[in-house]
């Protein structure tokens, strides 16, 4: 009985020798500006933290001792505070100001010319015709699936490209301009 004192008298004594906390904020020494997603490790990869949107980082349980602490963070001067001591059973705060570092950062290029594509026109096979259901062998069912178009009705030729009237549209058959591309009885008007 007296050993199981014993072992659990030496657990609490070690757990509260691990009960000391660090924290700090990580911020821009120039503006005073929280550094959100900055790299803070203690001791050399011993315990590492991500500092939160208001640039403040914890440690909960750090053993009691010296410890080196380092930040990093893109396009800042590294920042290293050594010897920061930890007390039994004590919060301490480290806050660190980093300095902007502009050369850090490499130039990007970009080289890949940029492809043209032709906006403003559809061309459409009977093989794409013939490929869709419930067309109808009808062009002005079949722009419709494209995603830039829309239909007030389907019985007409009212097609909307891209939120231009439709009375912009320019319909073609075999490359000769043609007035409406509807079968209906009265193709070739505007009233449709």
């Amino acid at each position: 009985m007296i050993r199981y004192i014993m072992v659990a008298a030496v657990m609490a004594v070690a757990s509260l020798l691990q009960a000391q906390k660090l924290t700090g904020t990580i911020k821009d020494a120039i503006s005073g500006e929280p550094l959100a997603g900055a790299n803070v490790i203690l001791d050399d990869s011993v315990a590492f933290a991500v500092t939160n949107p208001s640039g403040e980082y914890f440690f909960e349980t750090v053993a009691p001792g010296r410890h080196t602490l380092t930040v990093s963070f893109i396009g800042y001067k590294r920042g290293v505070i050594h010897d920061v001591w930890i007390r039994n059973g004590k919060t301490i705060t480290e806050d660190i100001e980093l300095a902007p570092d502009p050369t850090s950062l490499s130039e990007v290029l970009i080289t890949e010319p940029r492809r043209l594509n032709e906006i403003g026109k559809m061309t459409i096979s009977e093989e794409q015709i013939n490929r869709f259901a419930a067309t109808y062998y009808d062009p002005a069912r079949l722009v419709t699936i494209s995603p830039d178009v829309a239909v007030s009705n389907d019985q007409n030729n009212r097609i909307s490209v891209r939120g231009i009237s439709p009375n912009y549209n320019t319909w073609r058959l075999e490359d000769v301009e043609i007035v409406n591309p509807n079968h209906l009885s009265n193709a070739g008007t505007f009233s449709d």
